[in-house]
């Protein structure tokens, strides 16, 4: 029987979710893509990998943030709460959700 820590699970997990969202962005090139994450320490995990904007409740800037994704500026964003962007973005051709 082999052990896995917690922390090496994660870190698995981690690479796993990393290399879906890359092939995704590979091949939705100039379509949108949304990532969701249903709590925010989760996504805090991929921050410094993913580089993109993060849309929750109390982040700076999130109306400028919403506008560049809908006017085709940003090809991908990482929100919190669905229902809190409009998905009435016609252009969005995947929607991750990461649990």
């Amino acid at each position: 029987v082999v052990r896995i820590s917690k922390i090496k699970r994660q870190e698995k997990r981690k690479k796993v979710v990393l290399k879906l969202i890359r092939r995704k962005i590979q091949r939705y090139k100039t379509e949108k893509i949304v990532i969701y994450y249903n709590i925010i320490s989760k996504v805090k995990r991929f921050i410094e990998v993913l580089d993109y904007n993060i849309y929750y409740y109390n982040t700076v800037g999130k109306d400028s943030m919403l506008k560049e994704f809908i006017k085709e500026d940003k090809q991908v964003i990482i929100v919190i709460n669905l229902l809190n962007i409009s998905i009435n973005i016609l252009d969005i051709r995947c929607i991750i959700y990461i649990n």
